[in-house]
């Protein structure tokens, strides 16, 4: 069962899947995991509107957009991997709320003083219809194309 976002939401809702078919201790070890995702899920998005500029940067773009986004835990992962391993390089695939995130994290790195890096989404029509043609105008003021 997939559910949809509202729209002015950047988070994807969490898919949940039933375990009735199997056992006991499926179900509990479900239980127990499906328990540690919300938490994670629900830590992630209080940390991402911690940071008022980037949660204003996902919201509008959510707002904007036919994407369904992903988990929060996902976008904050995107976002405290590019910050500790600073790459130089990114090909996005897609061009959605990651992009922005990810720009965002590029941003912070650079005002941290590491030299600037390309981000460069991928812009296939194919992908770009479902993202009502390319990404917010901010992200190409973030980070430039490779």
């Amino acid at each position: 069962m997939t559910t949809e976002r509202a729209a002015e939401t950047p988070g994807a809702l969490l898919t949940q899947v039933s375990a009735q078919r199997f056992g006991p201790l499926t179900r509990l070890r479900k239980a127990v995991a499906d328990r540690m995702v919300t938490a994670r899920n629900r830590q992630a998005e209080r940390t991402l509107r911690a940071d008022r500029e980037l949660w204003s940067l996902m919201t509008d773009y959510a707002a904007a957009t036919a994407v369904t986004g992903a988990a929060f835990s996902d976008y904050l992962t995107l976002y405290e991997q590019v910050r500790r391993y600073r790459p130089v390089e990114i090909l996005e695939c897609g061009t959605g709320i990651s992009t922005v995130v990810l720009a965002q994290a590029l941003r912070a790195n650079e005002a941290d003083g590491a030299p600037r890096a390309a981000l460069a989404p991928e812009q296939r029509s194919r992908c770009r219809s479902h993202t009502q043609g390319s990404p917010p105008a901010d992200t190409d003021a973030l980070a430039h194309r490779a």
